[in-house]
């Protein structure tokens, strides 16, 4: 059984981890699988949108045990092939958790349950993160005896800001959906009987009806505000702007507005 699924459907391809009997605990099986599928979903013209979800009851209970002794043990480390497998994305996004901010394509974390340890980095690095009822989100590093790891401090407070991510970080507590959806880290919280037709739906719509290369610029400016200084942020925007209305992407949006039709624009 692989331990991780890919079904793509209108545009969107979701990625399940699939170890649901083991709450979806991480592997280095898993790694390698959920990197070949972001890696494909990187080439594919069809996918437009990545939905990264988990079998079962839970998102990713973290790590699994044997791959926690091969992290002790020095044995659970990437090749340079592995770690840069996308030569055009940041190298602050190279690495063995930031996949989905490394994809040039827009990555929604569907939390359908508990989002521990890696799974919540997974779920930090994704563009958009929409929740079930069930899902949690629970750092339990410092009451392990470990610390805050791969960016999982930096990725957290740009999100819900520095007070917030110390809080949740030095407690180590459970923070439940609706406690994310009102600090901003979930865009969204459905029911859980409905929850995996609702994320489907709204990825399907960006699918449909965002600009693929638009989509990609949108996500390297977002990026860069993160690390770029304010003249080479406003510079990038003119420069992209100029391209934007160069683009076919652009011409069809026009012809579409023109003529009362949804867009069809061009595969990537």
């Amino acid at each position: 059984m692989s331990t991780v699924l890919r079904d793509l459907k209108d545009g969107v391809l979701t990625v399940t981890l699939n170890r649901p009997e083991r709450r979806n605990a991480w592997t280095g099986e898993m790694e390698t699988a959920l990197r070949a599928a972001l890696t494909d979903a990187t080439h594919n013209p069809e996918v437009r949108v990545v939905v990264l979800t988990g079998a079962g009851a839970a998102f990713c209970a973290g790590a699994d045990a044997e791959f926690l002794r091969q992290l002790r043990s020095g044995a659970a480390t990437l090749t340079e092939a592995e770690a840069n497998p996308w030569p055009e994305a940041r190298p602050e996004f190279k690495g063995k958790f930031a996949m989905p901010a490394a994809l040039p394509k827009p990555v929604i974390a569907a939390i359908n349950g508990p989002a521990v340890g890696i799974g919540y980095a997974l779920a930090l690095y994704s563009d958009i993160r929409l929740a079930s009822e069930s899902g949690a989100f629970i750092a339990s590093f410092a009451r392990m005896g470990l610390i805050a790891e791969k960016g999982i401090d930096w990725a957290l407070a740009g999100i819900v800001g520095h007070g917030r991510a110390a809080e949740l970080l030095l407690s180590g507590r459970k923070m439940g959906a609706a406690e994310a959806l009102r600090i901003g880290l979930v865009t969204s919280v459905f029911r859980d009987d409905a929850f995996r037709a609702a994320v489907q739906d709204y990825a399907a719509e960006i699918a449909a009806k965002v600009s693929p290369r638009s989509a990609a610029v949108i996500k390297r400016q977002l990026q860069g505000l993160r690390f770029d200084p304010p003249a080479e942020i406003l510079a990038r925007g003119d420069r992209e702007l100029a391209a934007s209305l160069q683009s076919a992407d652009f011409r069809e949006a026009m012809a579409a507005m023109s003529e009362r039709r949804p867009p069809v624009f061009p595969k990537p």
